[in-house]
């Protein structure tokens, strides 16, 4: 993905750098034509080689920001939409595994509501950098959309997104020390193929565990609270 547009445009430079010579010669095959093609195709060279060079830099940059969330720097949606979908077709090909986590933050919108948006952002960009700290080689780490997050973890099973569950209740743990606030995430993960063959599929199973996961913490917080009250 990143140099995709730096080898189109080196490409592209060569073929429109020889095209022009190469006409010349063909309209005219006297011998002294020669010299004024090899000439004009050095010339156009030197000039089509470095400018294909430098659009071909700015789509790559363009593109790579374009899958990049605009706040925490970590891969967006977009990413996720586009590149899944072709590690599912691998991880079919080559019988593999691939889990997906949803990772949802408690309490997030009591942060926003308490203490503002600027400080909702920066707690978002401290989970990110959380998250990215955690996940091993080749794992995806992305903002889904407002507090949630996704990981991605290609060929990996169960074992390896419990140990993931471990790393990131531990990571939220140090960070609420560091932060003030109490960080804590409801966290569902699913497994191609068993929970599902595309991504909405595997989005969908590990967003039900997820809520499920919520759902319980909710009903342990209301039971300590009776039991507080009573």
């Amino acid at each position: 993905m990143d140099k995709k547009g730096r080898i189109a445009g080196i490409l592209y430079a060569l073929a429109s750098s020889l095209v022009a010579p190469a006409l010349i010669l063909w309209m005219d095959d006297r011998f002294d034509t020669a010299p004024k093609g090899l000439m004009a195709a050095a010339v156009l060279l030197s000039v089509s080689v470095p400018a294909g060079w430098y659009l071909g830099l700015r789509y790559d940059r363009l593109e790579r920001q374009s899958c990049l969330d605009e706040l925490t720097g970590v891969f967006n949606r977009r990413f996720i939409i586009r590149t899944v979908p072709v590690l599912l077709r691998q991880a079919a090909d080559k019988r593999k595994r691939i889990s997906v986590s949803v990772i949802d933050l408690n309490g997030f919108k009591t942060i926003n509501d308490t203490y503002g948006h600027a400080a909702g952002d920066q707690l978002l960009c401290r989970v990110s950098e959380v998250l990215a700290g955690i996940a091993a080689k080749g794992e995806i780490v992305a903002r889904w959309g407002g507090d949630e997050f996704i990981v991605v973890c290609p060929y990996g099973s169960g074992s390896p997104a419990a140990t993931l569950h471990r790393g990131i209740e531990e990571s939220l743990h140090k960070l609420s020390l560091q932060s003030g606030f109490k960080v804590t995430a409801a966290i569902g993960t699913s497994v191609f193929p068993e929970d599902g063959e595309s991504l909405h599929e595997l989005i969908a199973a590990a967003d039900g565990r997820m809520y499920r996961c919520k759902r319980e913490r909710d009903g342990l917080m209301h039971e300590a609270q009776l039991i507080r009250q009573a």
